[in-house]
């Protein structure tokens, strides 16, 4: 489980930020703060030192790495609050003291000031092999300071080596702002990555630190604003939200005491194949969990008694190879919602209850089959398809829909999602670490709740009937998808509490109810 927590700050901040507005954002800091910037970077290093403090109880040892730009005067600063404290530290700098002196910053001048003031001195990596970092003697911590989030292509080469070393001592390791080498748009590695336990970011969050593979390369990220002006971040807008729990509670919404199931949400759910029936009958159960008022399922006939079986409160039609569209058309006269794709198969009679599905022109999820059905037939889309639509693909199901390969997919998360609600015109769920959820207003809003405790087949058809069940009563399908995501990585985590192997998607559905009668409050 990746926990993101605010340091010495109430709250974790609404948005995120790409590399470059977060270079912009420090400029306007830095003019806040002149002509005594160097306070910042103070700061900077004040905060990691507490935090150091806070989690390695009687540490006597730092070893701080150290690249040549301001990231490297934040080590500076913990290195020298360390000796304050009588903590035994070494200094490490990719080029060492007398490497490029001349283009360092003022504050980094400043910073290395303290540091000679204490005659603490500074190891070039071309002495490294000479020191005993290997010493496991002391009780030591690894402080990363040697690339910040500026970094664009991979790490050089001799940063690229020192970065395995520093892996491999062995000791627990805090990264400073960024873990070294990791992107901080896209959260992919950009050659070799620094693997820390902690790591304290600061003034902004980085979006990349919030998706994808960036949860492999730290267990816990800080934030920090460092008590920065507001001001600071008017002129540079954002359009990546970061779901934020405060904000799922004041606009969940909650049943009325007059309320009866008609107006709880009406859902048709569409799925389950004769040897896929575990889809439909977990997207039902989550639907209800959810809060749905009344569900019918159009599901293959060996579905329908497992499925009465288990949830007894549905009702049940059988889903006939032949007719399906006319089925599909009369039971979903009454209802408010429809999802389709759940264990539903790719044959004819699958791909006409999807058309009858869109034809009807109502909120609509869809989710496996029924993505499977459009990536591989998009005149149907072309044809059928409307804005109502949740669409809720893990990767390689949006690799299949934009019609290109995974890889393109994972490179960039932010950039396909994008791209996938530009092309369908609806509302993209991608599924995955740090889930993204975006429509054609290019927003996206970024889910920061779940763990590896979900990555088990038919924990995607549980978020369908979650979302199903919220789109059953809300007009905006962004704001159904947005919470549904929350409920189902959240009801992940409560699964999860004693251990994330062996979760199964029925754990969270028992969890839904609990956390959705707490959101409505």
């Amino acid at each position: 489980m990746i926990e993101v927590t605010s340091q010495n700050i109430p709250f974790l901040p609404r948005y995120l930020y790409s590399a470059e507005q977060s270079k912009r954002i420090d400029a306007q800091v830095n003019n806040s703060f002149s002509p005594n910037t160097f306070e910042l970077m103070y700061r900077a290093g004040s905060s990691v030192f507490e935090l150091v403090l806070s989690r390695y109880k009687g540490v006597d040892r730092l070893i701080v790495f150290c690249g040549n730009g301001n990231n490297a005067g934040d080590g500076f600063v913990v290195a020298a609050l360390a000796a304050n404290k009588g903590i035994e530290v070494e200094v490490i700098q990719v080029d060492g003291v007398h490497g490029s002196r001349s283009g360092r910053s003022k504050e980094m001048q400043s910073a290395y000031k303290l540091l000679s003031d204490q005659n603490i001195p500074v190891t070039s990596l071309s002495k490294l092999k000479q020191t005993n970092l290997h010493d496991h003697s002391a009780n030591t911590v690894v402080i990363d300071a040697l690339i910040g989030s500026g970094l664009k292509g991979n790490v050089k080469p001799s940063y690229e080596q020192l970065i395995s070393e520093i892996n491999g001592l062995g000791f627990p390791i805090v990264s400073i702002d960024v873990p070294s080498g990791l992107c901080a748009d896209t959260g992919n590695k950009l050659g070799c990555v620094v693997s820390s336990d902690y790591c304290v970011t600061f003034i902004c969050l980085k979006k990349g630190m919030m998706t994808g593979n960036s949860f492999n390369y730290f267990k816990q990220l800080y934030f920090d604003d460092l008590g920065i002006s507001q001001e600071c971040y008017r002129d540079i807008e954002s359009d990546i939200e970061l779901i934020g729990l405060n904000r799922i509670n004041t606009s969940i919404y909650s049943r009325l005491p007059t309320d009866h199931k008609g107006d709880s949400g009406r859902c048709l759910l569409i799925g389950g194949s004769n040897g896929m029936g575990g889809a439909a009958i977990i997207a039902s159960e989550a639907c209800l969990r959810a809060g749905a008022g009344l569900l019918k399922v159009l599901v293959g006939k060996h579905a329908i008694m497992p499925l009465l079986t288990r949830t007894p409160e549905v009702l049940v039609n059988e889903l006939r190879s032949t007719e399906s569209g006319d089925q599909v058309s009369e039971l979903a006269q009454h209802v408010d919602a429809i999802a389709v794709g759940p264990g539903l198969g790719n044959a004819q009679f699958a791909v006409e209850a999807l058309k009858a599905a869109l034809t009807l022109k109502k909120a609509t999820v869809l989710d496996a089959d029924a993505l499977n059905i459009i990536a591989a037939d998009p005149k149907i889309w072309d044809s059928y398809g409307h804005n109502l639509c949740i669409m809720t693909p893990h990767p390689k199901e949006a690799a299949r829909l934009l019609n290109c390969n995974l890889k393109d997919v994972t490179k960039d998360r932010y950039q396909a999602v994008k791209k996938l609600a530009a092309k369908f015109g609806c509302t993209f769920l991608l599924k995955g670490n740090g889930t993204l959820i975006s429509n054609l207003s290019n927003n996206i809003f970024v889910c920061r709740y779940g763990n590896e405790s979900m990555a088990v087949a038919g924990m995607g058809d549980a978020l369908t009937g979650i979302i199903l069940s919220l789109i059953a009563k809300y007009e905006d399908p962004l704001k159904a998808a947005t919470y549904g995501a929350f409920l189902h990585g959240k009801a992940g985590e409560r699964a999860s509490k004693n251990g994330v192997v062996g979760v199964l998607p029925q754990d969270i559905i028992h969890e839904i109810k609990l956390i959705r009668n707490k959101t409505s409050r």
